[in-house]
């Protein structure tokens, strides 16, 4: 939001130069009552181009008093202990202190930073002496004595004490107190010195010493030597350049650097606060630690870069909480008349006098327009899509005015193919375990599994006599489907149909797993992860590119297709256009997906494909030799290879698509409308909430993921219904056929192959859908047995789409294609932009 306001700052700017109309455009950003968003420093950059104001004059703070206990004995009015953190400290010695004024925010080479230098002066006192010769023969600290060498009065002698060391040397000299009324001038103005006097070093007695006459004792013996240096303190600030740009009602900070380091006679203030300025980056401490306290400065006095009237400054402050006005209340004021006029007229403007107020706060600063009513936020709001009531605007929205962008880069609709491809990977795969029961439920021929299930459902009393506790054996469990589709396939629906009241998708579950161990829930889980991964990419990034470009094609951009017939109309021919092309180039693996669940042992996708590649070569009247391949690969161990692959197996490969587009065109045109009518319900619910600050978008935080999950898991449902017919035929149409055990060898008769080692028989003849449909619907229950096993697949669906939907959200918006990467904000100055108006 502040990016977008920074925005429009920038064009308005470019657009209107005129001095009345950067006063308007200060007034127009003060508007904006949150601190956080409004652009302080760019309002004080308009401001600073319509005063133009330079610095006249700059006075120092005077900082508060000391405890009297710290003041000096003699005058009360001199605190010399804590000097160095008030202005003094400093030696001619060394560097002056540095003047930091604050640049004007206004930008380009016609605005010119103020700079000024520190008036220096002597403070009469001893800062620091110096040891310039350390001596020699010392045996004892000898005294030190400062003389003024001027003929002024010395009103307090400087305190210093000699340090020595091991060798007899002056090493350093502390001074204890500096004293006052050192210095003085001589007659060509320059400031005298003071001297520093050390004792000579004591004869010694010692008879080792005297030794010689006395010569190696005077050899020994030499006076230490030292200079003292004033004290210099800040007594001003000196302009050398007024700068421009400066707006009169907020004059600039400046500050000055402390001294590097304290003297040896520095006391801290008690529970000194120690501010820090832009050049003070030390640490609290006594003497010899670097830093201080800053010394601040004030501006006095300005004048204005146009009018050239000095405007005194001093009354404001920048450290307290008040408005920074220089203009008389009275003129900085509105009549009722003026203000109802402005708020008749959209684009009246406030009058000249009117200029925004500063107003400095604990936390947060901000421009304001004190004489304008405050914005009204408890009053009735006449719509939701309002958060408040301004005085002049009324209505403010909660949202700016957006929507969806219709053309997308090759980048973006990859990353949506992409996100769509993930989420449904994760999810399919995820869920292959009903996937895989709903489809054992359909075909009923896992007859081992079938009846220890109604073993553990039913009681003893009601199990069939006819059916002998399954073995967990690995003969029986390599059992196929019987190919016989005429009397096998009616068996099959009236056993499901008799057993479906007594047992239910997790008591399968519970018994697969119990009888082949929890991976046998994956079987089938390498194919149903390619399949996934064509459904996901093209499902979802399809839809996504046939949406926008029928809604560009049909819709013009005012409309942007949001009329809700023609976005839900628009919605089901992209998800039709999108699914007859996602079929088409899913239909080899959806085939070999649902053969592969239809067998009972589990194996690996290519050696499925292989069997099927074979059978439907025998069935287009091969030669024996062909014959003696297939009998030859499904006794072998090796891998079926994809290069083994020839140019009429792709008719097989394909035959499928009538099925699976029959299912699929049903089940996603459904996903996506239930899902649309859902999402767009509920969010339309939410919004309409007088609390909600933000309107939620689906698919967007976590109120729209989880609008996106339910919204998809109730669409998943209905998918599910409309569909389910369709899959249960395909489901029948797809798998291996004929299930025969025998105890000979490999026989063929007719188009069937006979192989020892699995006991299957394999027909190469496919059953036809309208003979499958035919057989259902004149079993005892007619219609009804086509949503055999739908409690299965519609649990299935449940979570796939609820899921499915809210990982392609989630995952969309970190590739950056998410709702709001792909939102464009209404730019209402677009017309002023490119010139046209």
């Amino acid at each position: 939001e502040k990016q977008g306001i920074l925005n429009l700052y920038a064009l308005l700017k470019a657009r209107y130069t005129s001095r009345e109309a950067k006063k308007q455009l200060a007034l127009l950003f003060s508007m904006i009552s949150s601190p956080m968003l409004q652009p302080k420093a760019e309002i004080e950059g308009l401001l600073g181009e319509l005063d133009n104001a330079t610095l006249t004059q700059i006075d120092l703070v005077q900082p508060a008093a000391l405890p009297s206990f710290l003041e000096d004995s003699g005058t009360k009015k001199v605190k010399f202990r804590s000097s160095s953190r008030r202005g003094g400290g400093y030696s001619i010695l060394t560097p002056p202190p540095k003047v930091f004024i604050e640049p004007p925010k206004p930008l380009g080479d016609d605005y010119k930073p103020a700079k000024g230098v520190a008036i220096m002066k002597p403070t009469t006192r001893i800062l620091r002496i110096n040891v310039t010769d350390g001596g020699e023969g010392y045996t004892s600290a000898p005294s030190v004595t400062v003389f003024q060498n001027s003929g002024g009065i010395l009103k307090r002698q400087c305190d210093a004490c000699a340090i020595i060391d091991r060798e007899g040397r002056v090493e350093s000299i502390i001074v204890l107190d500096p004293g006052l009324g050192y210095g003085g001038n001589n007659k060509k103005g320059e400031v005298l010195v003071p001297t520093v006097m050390i004792s000579k070093p004591k004869q010694s007695n010692r008879k080792e010493d005297k030794k010689g006459g006395g010569k190696l004792a005077a050899a020994k013996i030499r006076q230490a030597k030292a200079v003292a240096e004033l004290e210099y303190e800040v007594v001003g600030v000196d302009i050398t350049s007024g700068g421009s740009g400066y707006v009169l009602t907020q004059p600039p900070d400046v500050y000055l650097t402390p001294s590097d380091n304290d003297p040896d006679w520095f006391v801290p203030k008690v529970n000194m606060n120690i501010k820090r300025g832009p050049f003070n980056q030390g640490v609290e401490g006594g003497s010899g630690s670097k830093g201080g306290e800053y010394l601040k400065a004030q501006v006095t006095t300005m004048q204005g870069g146009y009018d050239k009237i000095l405007t005194d400054t001093s009354a404001i402050s920048s450290t307290t909480m008040m408005v920074a006005s220089v203009t008389n209340t009275a003129l900085n004021s509105i009549s009722d008349e003026i203000l109802q006029r402005v708020i008749d007229d959209p684009i009246g403007l406030l009058p000249p006098n009117i200029r925004p107020d500063f107003r400095r706060g604990e936390e947060e600063s901000y421009y304001r327009i004190s004489c304008l009513p405050p914005l009204q936020t408890n009053v009735p709001l006449p719509s939701p899509r309002y958060r408040a009531i301004d005085p002049l605007f009324g209505g403010i929205g909660k949202a700016p005015v957006t929507k969806g962008a219709m053309s997308l880069s090759v980048s973006e609709y990859s990353r949506l193919a992409l996100s769509g491809a993930v989420c449904t990977v994760i999810v399919r795969t995820l869920l292959n375990p009903l996937e895989l029961i709903k489809t054992k439920i359909q075909l009923g021929n896992d007859k081992e599994l079938t009846e220890f299930t109604l073993q553990k459902a039913l009681p003893s009393s009601k199990q069939p006599v006819s059916q002998k506790t399954p073995k967990k054996d690995t003969e029986v469990s390599k059992k196929s489907v019987d190919n016989s589709l005429s009397a096998s396939t009616i068996q099959v629906q009236k056993r499901t149909t008799e057993t479906e009241d007594a047992i239910g998708t997790l008591a399968m579950i519970k018994s697969l797993i119990e009888l082949r161990g929890p991976l046998s829930l994956f079987q089938s889980a390498d194919i149903t992860f390619l399949a996934s991964l064509v459904f996901g990419s093209f499902g979802f990034g399809a839809t996504e590119l046939f949406r926008r470009f029928f809604t560009s094609s049909f819709f013009d951009d005012t409309s942007g297709g949001n009329s809700n017939f023609g976005s839900e109309l628009i919605l089901l021919a992209a998800a039709a256009l999108a699914t007859v092309i996602t079929s088409a180039a899913a239909t080899p693996f959806e085939t070999i997906r649902v053969r592969s669940m239809g067998i009972i042992e589990s194996k690996g996708w290519k050696t499925v494909l292989g069997e099927f590649l074979a059978e439907k070569r025998m069935s287009r009247g091969a030669k024996t030799d062909n014959s003696d391949e297939l009998n030859e690969f499904l006794s072998s161990k090796e891998s079926f290879r994809l290069r083994d692959i020839k140019r009429d197996d792709l008719g097989p490969l394909l035959a499928g698509f009538s099925p699976i587009v029959s299912r699929e065109l049903p089940f996603a045109i459904t996903k996506f409308l239930v899902f649309d009518l859902v999402a767009t319900a509920v969010i339309a619910l939410i919004n309409s909430q007088q609390d909600v600050i933000e309107p939620v978008q689906v698919g967007v935080g976590a109120a729209g993921l989880a609008v996106s999950a339910g919204s998809g898991a109730l669409a998943g449902i209905a998918g599910a219904l409309v569909s389910h017919p369709a899959d249960l035929i395909l489901t029948l149409t797809s798998v291996s056929k004929g299930q025969e055990t025998s105890q000979n060898g490999n026989k063929k008769s007719g188009g069937t192959i006979r192989d020892e080692t699995k006991s299957e028989v394999i027909d190469s003849t496919s059953p036809d859908w309208r003979q499958v449909l035919k057989e259902i619907l004149q079993k005892e229950g007619g219609a009804l047995n086509l949503f055999a096993g739908f409690p299965a697949r519609a649990t299935f669906f449940f979570l796939v789409i609820g899921l499915q939907f809210f990982l392609y959200d989630y995952v969309k918006s970190l590739f950056r294609v998410g709702s709001e990467d792909l939102q464009l904000v209404l730019d209402v100055f677009y017309a002023i932009r490119q010139g046209l108006v």
